[in-house]
């Protein structure tokens, strides 16, 4: 009896370590995982390099706070990060983006530094991923996936102007002309489905800009929600809000 007993209890503890050492690399894994996922920071000198010192001939979008330029090779990131990158390079309010210094866009940075965190824990299938970020306030940049599929603005109107958005991106002649209704569909409820991600997280993240053109497409079409950053943040009754698009509500 006193063997079977010690056996058995042998076998427990076999059992036991087993399970905590599979705990363990689980863990490990994981922390792996959210390591090789997270936001990477990169020189100003690294995004000059790549984009010909923000040529023209690399632009591909802009609008009143950011500039976006197209980039092949950044080796900050990790060697799983491939293909194409978005550089969008912030000004700060009326500047010209990456030629402000001073004030204004020392305020850029600050905001950027806020939205930075709230982009560090919006992760979903249907969420643009932040890969990396330039806090240098020559050039206060977020570093993107590039979405070869372009923007639904530009998928939907196919004007002159997106046109040549979309040969920037390679699809000259493979855009679809006008995306079907079910591709139309699809890409509205894959959109609902990362709003309501935002709307489920503890503090909640409240995007407050959801226009076709901040809603991008991969190669393969699936819709990926842009610009979930640049946050106000209210405490309570007291706000504080940036020039920027989303909001986090605490």
């Amino acid at each position: 009896m006193e063997a079977a007993a010690a056996t058995e209890a042998a076998a427990q503890e076999a059992t036991a370590a087993r399970k905590e050492a599979a705990r363990e690399e689980t863990a490990r894994r994981e922390a792996a995982t959210a390591q090789e996922v997270a936001p990477r920071p990169i020189s100003l000198l690294e995004l000059r390099t790549a984009t010909e010192s923000f040529s023209a001939s690399r632009q591909i979008g802009s609008g009143g706070t950011a500039t976006v330029f197209k980039a092949e090779r950044l080796p900050a990131l990790p060697p799983s990060r491939s293909g194409a990158f978005a550089i969008k390079l912030l000004s700060a309010r009326g500047g010209d983006a990456g030629g402000v210094a001073g004030g204004g866009q020392e305020s850029v940075v600050a905001d950027l530094q806020r939205e930075v965190e709230i982009l560090s824990r919006c992760s979903h299938p249907n969420l643009l991923p932040l890969l990396g970020f330039c806090l240098e306030a020559a050039g206060p940049a977020l570093i993107y996936e590039c979405c070869r599929g372009g923007n639904l603005e530009d998928r939907l109107l196919l004007t002159p102007g997106g046109r040549a958005r979309l040969s920037l991106l390679g699809l000259a002649s493979a855009v679809p002309v006008p995306l079907t209704w079910q591709a139309r569909c699809r890409v509205l409820c894959e959109t609902l489905r990362a709003l309501t991600h935002l709307h489920s997280l503890t503090p909640q993240v409240l995007h407050r800009d959801v226009k076709p053109s901040n809603i991008l497409l991969d190669a393969s079409g699936k819709a990926l929600l842009a610009d979930i950053g640049m946050a106000k943040e209210a405490d309570g009754r007291k706000v504080q809000q940036t020039h920027y698009s989303t909001a986090s509500i605490r």
